[in-house]
């Protein structure tokens, strides 16, 4: 199977870290190189799980295929 040229591999930074991995990784990822902290009490209200949630907001927005379609259909274009 040869993917197309404009595929693009959903990927999500990690919010301890900053590397990014594929989203379907991420929460592996966190559970065993951040067990330290993720899911603890202090993981709760610290700056990690705030910045989880914008991170997961913006690539939320990021691969929506909702906003795929709004972009091909943006009445700009139309305008050339």
């Amino acid at each position: 199977m040869v993917l197309d040229k404009n595929y693009t591999n959903s990927r999500i930074n990690c919010p301890v870290c900053n590397l990014q991995f594929a989203k379907n990784y991420l929460l592996t990822h966190l559970k065993r190189q951040h067990q330290n902290i993720y899911g603890t009490p202090h993981w709760e209200g610290s700056r990690y799980a705030k910045n989880f949630e914008q991170i997961k907001k913006e690539h939320k927005l990021k691969y929506s295929v909702d906003n795929k379609c709004q972009d091909a259909e943006d009445p700009e274009d139309n305008n050339q």
